[in-house]
């Protein structure tokens, strides 16, 4: 499961409010921890929705060295979220680690990553309030 996720020059860990988009929001919510990609349908199913996570990088960490190893999210991609309605939560989806992401991540599962559906929209949500003076998310691009 992801460790961090780096949106402009801030670092979110779980537990963190993290900014996201769904087709009914664009905001934050606090990081409550990890859906299996298996389960989507399950927690839609409860009342979820699926959800867009704008992060320029994430981190998992090495099981056997126990340091993050980053990568990357490709342009015009986020993080696949999941953000449950009744509770505020939202959660970052996964998915098994291929056999080379396992050899370089040393940890069994990663993000899910996919095309925004609009990538404008995703980069508009509102800051966190504690972001608002600094501007430090998106690298000062104001959203």
């Amino acid at each position: 499961m992801c460790a961090a996720l780096q949106i402009g020059s801030r670092i979110f860990r779980p537990g963190k409010p993290l900014p996201f988009r769904s087709a009914h929001h664009a905001r934050t919510a606090p990081w409550a921890g990890f859906a299996r990609a298996e389960s989507r349908a399950w927690w839609v199913s409860q009342g979820a929705v699926l959800a867009e996570i704008p992060a320029h990088q994430f981190a998992e960490r090495s099981d056997r060295t126990r340091q993050l190893v980053w990568e990357s999210v490709p342009t015009g991609s986020a993080v696949c979220g999941i953000f449950i309605e009744s509770s505020g939560l939202l959660k970052v989806v996964t998915r098994a680690a291929s056999p080379e992401e396992f050899a370089r991540f040393e940890h069994p599962r990663m993000p899910l990553i996919s095309e925004c559906t609009a990538v404008e929209e995703l980069f508009r949500i509102p800051l966190p309030a504690e972001l608002q003076e600094t501007g430090e998310l998106f690298g000062n691009r104001w959203i």
